[in-house]
């Protein structure tokens, strides 16, 4: 079955097919050579959707020649980044028998001569053509095959010397008046020793592979040293196959960029404040129904006749690329209203990692942690850590919320986008109330006596307005706190943490104001940050509090 052609935002494409050179043709005096620069052979490439089959139609109405005819560039493997790339121009082009011929000449340019050598002995046999494509006919994949793009109208833009071809059939081709194994005379003189080595050795990158070869094949002339080469090369070549090839340097997963360009649009769709990428450009207006099944045929199962209810059922139990795409669009709904939902109490507090369960205990430095001097030739004093009798241990919070199967197919993106709305303000909201909990439980420390306490130096009558007087005694209190073995720890306060009853008075304790005289200046404006827990049962609470850090 074939598809409508593709729009035109795939004509600035540019591609590489292979070719192959004739070396025989090879012309001295004008230095040119001849060249069949298409085949129209099947290629394997791959993009967003997937694997698919290229193919080039070879007929005069779907080719437009009239770049090659007109000069177009013979490049150095597809580089055109300077003048120093082009290494020749097309002088003819042609199309015959399916094939497009063309003749190519070569630069005398110094730098360029190897390359010109190479092309000449047949060591360089291979040509590739970079084109755009104009217009596409798309067979879509179906079972055990797929996707088939043939390009039945496009322009070949120039032609390009290259190591590797794509298309096994890109090769130099010997002229056909001249047999390919006949002897000739005029090849019999030796080839000198240094010439060989550096050929060796530019093609052979192993060292002790290229010595050996160089040993077996001394006393070759120039056409057998080539030749053999060639042979050693497509020997190495076969012990460690390489074809079929899919060029993918630089690319990462396409299925799993496939995801996150899905991932981006549910996104937008659900929020169009959200920036769209490029790359979910073609998303956009897919529905998630639209998606499980773009899903299901990466996995390269068509879906052509399925009801949309077997295309969501395989979509789930087929592939983990649709669960995993509405777990990242989830996250990426979620993570935003949890943000945003946070009090700032959880910067009060300092997190850390647990491997399991099991209570949890901080080393503390006993009382014979302090410096002492070393003489001369003496040996330092060991000092003891304990464990400290306070402890923690972590648990397990959370909630399963399903999408139906209706919702997918009714594309209703508010029922998923809002519940993950919804889970992420839940999970602000369970960690401020949980340390919250713990701060008005005032739990008891390991000396039997609770955290604030009056023995520990930091609890104040309750009710204490927040004024210059009592912020002064609250830093002075932080900054006389002890640790177990009674030395000062020099803790600064950082925070003020109040109820929203307080907020307002806290503000304007901590407000910058332009002080008339030296009695009005605002001693705690601007060293103190604010933090209003709108979850305190208490509408006098206020802490004065230090960095986790």
């Amino acid at each position: 079955m074939e598809a409508p052609a593709m729009p035109d935002s795939q004509l600035a494409n540019r591609q590489w097919a292979p070719a192959e050179i004739r070396a025989a043709s090879w012309d001295e005096q004008s230095r040119t050579v001849d060249v069949v620069w298409s085949t129209g052979a099947d290629v394997t490439r791959r993009d967003w959707s997937g694997a698919y089959v290229e193919r080039l139609a070879m007929t005069s109405e779907a080719v437009d020649l009239s770049r090659l005819t007109a000069g177009a560039p013979v490049l150095n493997a597809h580089k055109s980044r300077d003048t120093g790339d082009v290494v020749g121009v097309v002088e003819t082009a042609a199309l015959k028998d399916g094939r497009g011929t063309a003749t190519i000449r070569l630069s005398d340019r110094p730098e360029v001569a190897g390359l010109v050598s190479d092309v000449k002995s047949g060591v360089i046999r291979n040509v590739s053509v970079g084109y755009r494509v104009l217009e596409w006919k798309k067979t879509p994949a179906v079972e055990g095959r797929i996707e088939v793009r043939e390009a039945v109208k496009w322009q070949p833009m120039e032609l390009s010397l290259v190591p590797v071809p794509a298309d096994q059939g890109a090769q130099i081709r010997k002229d056909p008046d001249m047999p390919e194994n006949e002897a000739i005379e005029t090849e019999t003189r030796q080839w000198n020793a240094a010439a060989r080595r550096d050929m060796a050795e530019r093609y052979l990158t192993d060292d002790g592979e290229a010595a050996e070869f160089l040993r077996q094949h001394s006393r070759a002339n120039e056409r057998a040293f080539r030749d053999a080469l060639l042979d050693h090369m497509a020997d190495t070549s076969e012990r460690s196959p390489t074809f079929p090839v899919v060029d993918t340097r630089g690319m990462q997963d396409t299925r799993a960029m496939q995801r996150e360009a899905m991932a981006a649009a549910l996104v937008h769709r659900a929020n169009p404040s959200v920036e769209l990428p490029d790359a979910a450009r073609e998303f956009a207006h897919s529905s998630l129904l639209d998606m499980a099944r773009t899903c299901v045929e990466a996995g390269g199962t068509s879906t052509r006749g399925w009801s949309p209810s077997e295309v969501v059922q395989r979509a789930f139990h087929t592939t983990s690329d649709f669960p995993t795409l509405l777990t990242e669009s989830a996250r990426r709904t979620l993570m935003p209203a949890y943000g945003s939902a946070r009090s700032g109490l959880h910067r009060l507090a300092r997190q850390a990692s647990a491997k399991d369960f099991r209570p949890i205990s901080r080393v503390n430095v006993t009382e014979d942690a302090d410096l002492e001097q070393v003489n001369e030739h003496a040996e330092y004093k060991r000092g003891t850590f304990k464990e400290g009798k306070e402890s923690y241990k972590i648990g397990t919070h959370g909630k399963i919320f399903g999408l139906s199967r209706q919702a997918i197919i009714n594309d209703d993106l508010s029922a998923f986008t809002d519940v993950s709305t919804q889970l992420g303000r839940s999970a602000a909201r369970f960690e401020d109330q949980f340390l919250t909990d713990l701060i008005e439980s005032n739990p008891a420390m390991a000396d039997g006596k609770a955290v604030f306490h009056a023995d520990h130096g930091n609890l104040a009558a309750a009710g204490a307005a927040i004024d210059t007087d009592t912020l002064s005694a609250a830093r002075l209190a932080m900054r006389k706190q002890v640790d177990p073995a009674g030395h000062r720890i020099n803790v600064a306060a950082a925070f003020l943490l109040v109820a929203p009853d307080r907020e307002t008075e806290a503000e304007k304790i901590l407000a910058q104001i332009v002080a008339a005289k030296t009695d009005d200046v605002n001693t705690f404006a601007g060293k103190l940050e604010l933090i209003t827990n709108p979850y305190f049962e208490d509408p006098d609470s206020w802490f004065t509090v230090a960095s986790p850090a």
